[in-house]
């Protein structure tokens, strides 16, 4: 089993370019919130949400116009997910609570994983995030795989120049599970 992938970051007003983060953020929130309002489906009587891949699509296509990378579209207190879109590498991440589950949709990547972080900050609770990743090993990803990283785990994507990678991350708390 491969034990990769990255989720949710943002980009910085710097890197962004053009708007201001708040700015971009709610930008893109709203042409996201609007998207997913639009198509998602609560089922009557069987408790399910259901986003088409159409609308999967549309919020990829957000990202690629917009100055974000990822947008989260679902919340609840023990998974969210993630619709993502890189074009630069990303920063390391290490999640405390978070297991990333991660279908790659489209592109290609390098997604370094394991070792340990030097030089990371905390972004927020449980979130950490920047330095350098020491002792990871590499692993190639294309559309059609499945990427899982426990929490815990340092990862890293990194994009070639010219190359991009879209992907879908369901973030589940640790130790949740189904039954």
């Amino acid at each position: 089993m491969l034990v990769l992938t990255a989720c949710g970051r943002r980009d910085t007003p710097e890197r962004a370019g053009g708007l201001s983060g708040a700015a971009s953020n709610e930008a893109t929130r709203a042409e996201t919130s609007s998207i997913v309002d639009s198509e998602v489906t609560h089922a009557a009587g069987g408790g399910i949400e259901l986003y088409p891949a159409s609308q999967l699509a549309r919020i990829a296509g957000a990202l690629a116009n917009g100055s974000t990378t990822a947008r989260t579209f679902c919340g609840h207190p023990t998974l969210q997910c993630v619709e993502a879109r890189r074009t630069a590498s990303g920063v390391p991440e290490v999640h405390d609570r978070w297991v990333d589950v991660t279908m790659v949709q489209a592109g290609r990547a390098i997604v370094l994983t394991g070792g340990r972080v030097t030089g990371d900050r905390l972004a927020s609770p449980g979130e950490h995030r920047g330095g350098t990743i020491v002792g990871g090993v590499p692993h190639s990803i294309a559309a059609g795989d499945l990427v899982i990283v426990p929490a815990g785990i340092p990862h890293q994507y990194q994009v070639a120049p010219g190359d991009s990678v879209v992907y879908l991350t369901i973030k589940v708390a640790r130790g949740v599970s189904g039954g």
